[in-house]
Parts: C-alpha cells; structure tokens; sequence
C-alpha cells in the first residue's frame, strides 16, 4: 500500500476504536487501540489514542492502567489543547484508586489552568468530593 492507503486504514482504525469507546464496548476500544499502536507505530494521533485510552481504562474501572498513556500525553505533547482533559482524566483515575491528595491537586491544576472551562467546573465539583473525603479521614 502506498502512504496514503495507510494513513487512511490509520484513520480508520482510530475512528472505529473512538466509535466502539463512545458505544461504551471500552474493552473492544482499547484492543482497537492497541492494534493501531502496534500495525501504524509512526502514526501520530496527536495524543488522541492516549486520551481514548485513558477513558476507556477509567470507565472500567481500571484506574492504574489509564495513568501511562495520560503520563506519556502530558510529556509528548505538553503544549496541546487537551492537556486540560488529560489532567481531568487523570485526576479521575487517582480518585478512583483512592489517592485523593494526588486527585486534589490535579483537579487544583485544572482550575488553575482553564479557570472559565467546562472542565474546570467538573473539577471544582472534584474537589468538593476531595475535601470531604480528606476532611472525613
């Protein structure tokens, strides 16, 4: 195949993993991803894989196996728009394996960021729940 049959099955494949993912078959979305990263390795999702990932691993309750791709995202892409997501997502997933100082800070980091997003209000509410999970302990 020439460059860009492939880049097209590339395409394709990161599509049909996010469709599977936002179809809630997260399992079925990873192993799509993992297929990708492994059949087009120079292909640059621009850290979109990793954000996928990461859901997937978070909605099933997997909360250590999303923290690499969100870590690899943060550092090969430290200047994208989707930092933001990246640090929410990661939060989620420490508050989910029950760091809740590591969740507070990240949440902290998120307002502290985007101040006015979407995600900064989701991370407010995240850091209610922190502070009262901490205040209980």
């Amino acid at each position: 195949k020439n460059d860009n049959e492939k880049l097209m099955d590339a395409k394709q494949l990161l599509s049909n993993a996010e469709g599977k993912i936002n179809s809630g078959r997260y399992k079925e979305g990873i192993d799509k991803l993992i297929k990708l990263k492994k059949k087009f390795p120079n292909f640059d999702t621009n850290g979109h894989s990793e954000l996928l990932t990461a859901l997937a691993w978070i909605k099933l309750k997997q909360y250590k196996y999303a923290l690499s791709p969100l870590r690899n995202l943060n550092l090969r892409y430290a200047s994208s728009a989707e930092v933001a997501y990246a640090k929410s997502l990661e939060a989620q997933a420490y508050e989910g394996d029950g760091n809740f100082e590591k969740a507070a800070q990240l949440y902290n980091e998120v307002i502290a960021l985007y101040p006015r997003s979407d995600l900064a209000q989701e991370s407010r509410n995240g850091m209610l729940r922190m502070r009262g999970i901490l205040e209980r302990n």
